[in-house]
């Protein structure tokens, strides 16, 4: 029996059919010295063994378990790496898109001349 998975690899089975054989009133000539005897009439023994073909499934089936956990662990893996190349393509893009945005910035970037308000003007008139 394989251990992991309780799938008999070899089978063996034995069959005796006995017959009782005993003193039986009336006949007493014919079995006169005769014991009380059990007596075997038929004798089968068989076994049956896994083949050669089935040993490679039933090899991939024990080490499945071990191949699902694997597949699962590089599928992790995988995924966090692809989530961190596309966390850096997009901060690369970002900055890019800034550098860009520089010289438009500096261009729009002038000084701004200071617009009197209301206030000092009136203030200049009475003074004059």
């Amino acid at each position: 029996v394989e251990p992991k998975s309780s799938i008999p690899v070899k089978v063996e089975m034995r069959l005796q059919l006995n017959i009782m054989l005993r003193k039986v009133e009336g006949i007493d000539y014919l079995f006169k010295n005769l014991p009380e005897v059990m007596f075997p009439v038929f004798w089968f023994d068989s076994v049956a063994t896994l083949p050669e073909s089935m040993a490679g499934s039933l090899n991939l089936l024990v080490m499945l378990p071990t191949i699902m956990q694997a597949c699962g662990i590089c599928s992790v893996v995988t995924s966090f790496i692809i989530f961190i190349l596309v966390m850096f393509c997009q901060l690369r893009i970002i900055k890019r898109r800034k550098q860009k945005l520089n010289p438009i910035i500096k261009q729009l970037d002038c000084s701004y001349t200071k617009v009197p308000s209301s206030e000092y003007i009136s203030s200049q008139k009475i003074e004059k």
